[in-house]
Formats: structure tokens, sequence, C-alpha cells
């Protein structure tokens, strides 16, 4: 992992940030990650969390964010990950994007 971490955090000598879907999978459905049966977590937690396990593990600083509905309604978020120590740049984009589309939260039901 820490191989990963060093050629992913070489990338950003020449960018800022890299954005990447939330998951890489659609939302699951409710119940697909039933939290009561530790062996569907671990069934599935390596499909859908592709894009956010390298940052997870190597230290880098990431943030997920509102997106929007999927084609289904189901959230949709995306990830912004930035170099080891830029976690103000990650904090002044979150800033600047809330301003320019302010998040709402979905109606409860």
């Amino acid at each position: 992992m820490q191989e990963i971490g060093w050629a992913v955090g070489g990338e950003f000598t020449r960018y800022d940030v890299l954005l990447s879907p939330a998951l890489a999978r659609p939302t699951p459905r409710l119940g697909t990650l039933d939290t009561g049966r530790p062996e569907s977590i671990y069934q599935h937690a390596s499909v859908y969390s592709a894009f956010t396990s390298v940052h997870n593990v190597s230290g880098m600083p990431a943030m997920l964010l509102p997106f929007g509905p999927d084609a289904e309604g189901l959230p949709f978020g995306v990830q912004f990950a930035a170099r080891l120590g830029a976690e103000g740049t990650l904090l002044v984009l979150a800033t600047q994007l809330e301003s320019a589309a302010p998040w709402t939260c979905p109606p409860t039901v």
C-alpha cells in the first residue's frame, strides 16, 4: 500500500487535487451492506471502496462531497484528494463549492 501511496502521491506534483467518484459502483440498495452480517461488509467493501481505499491507507487527505442523485434517485458522491499535508486545499475547495452550489439535504422519509 505504501508503494501505491507513493505512486498516487507523485501525481500531486502536477495536480492540486484528484477528482474521482466516491464509489466504484452505483450506490447500493438499502440492505446490500448489512452491518449485522460482517461477511456482507467484507464481501462488498473492496468493490465499492476502490477509489477511496488508497487514500485511507496512505494517509493522503481526501473528502467526499454530495454530487446529487443518480438515475435511480440514490445519492451519488465525488471524492477530492490532495497531496500529503494539503488538508487546507480541500477545505478551501469545499467552501468554494458550497458557496457556488449550496448543498441541500434530501427530504426525510
